[in-house]
């Protein structure tokens, strides 16, 4: 599913709204917020935080209304969940397989550049999105990580365009 939002402004969100009950690592009240993350929609997380009615719960007032700071929190709470460590599956052609390419200067100005490498047709359609209309908008996300299986956030979505 597409990670919406942004996990930076959601912080700011969690930081205020839900850090005194669920720590700074959102495992506070026997409540793992990493629990809420990956495997469950964003309504569904939403629904949790916010109940039907705009009434909140816990004790407080948390309820967050704003759909912005909604996906922002969600992105935020997401985060928590991190990212599987290993391979999923093994690679079924080394040849269709998607290369990160980087240099020295993939750092500069503040702004990090990185380029994707793969084929169009990878021939395993199930598996991996074909690119046979050049025409077409192709939407993705990219996330980062820091290997120890936890720390994992995702870019909004974006769009891949193919120039005539």
């Amino acid at each position: 599913m597409p990670i919406e939002g942004s996990a930076v402004a959601g912080n700011v969100i969690y930081q205020a709204k839900c850090v005194s009950c669920h720590n700074a690592d959102g495992a506070g009240q026997g409540k793992n917020l990493a629990d809420y993350g990956l495997n469950q929609t964003m309504t569904a997380i939403v629904n949790k935080f916010n109940a039907a009615n705009g009434v909140t719960h816990g004790g407080g007032n948390q309820a967050v209304t704003d759909p912005t700071q909604q996906g922002d929190l969600v992105a935020r709470i997401r985060a928590f969940t991190g990212a599987p460590g290993y391979t999923l599956q093994a690679v079924i052609n080394e040849a269709d397989m998607v290369y990160v390419l980087n240099s020295p200067t993939v750092y500069s100005g503040g702004t990090y550049t990185v380029i994707i490498k793969r084929k169009l047709t990878t021939g395993q359609p199930t598996e991996d999105a074909q690119f046979t209309d050049l025409t077409l908008e192709y939407p993705f996300s990219v996330a980062i990580m820091d290997f120890d299986g936890k720390n994992h956030a995702g870019s909004p979505l974006q769009k891949l365009l193919f120039r005539p």
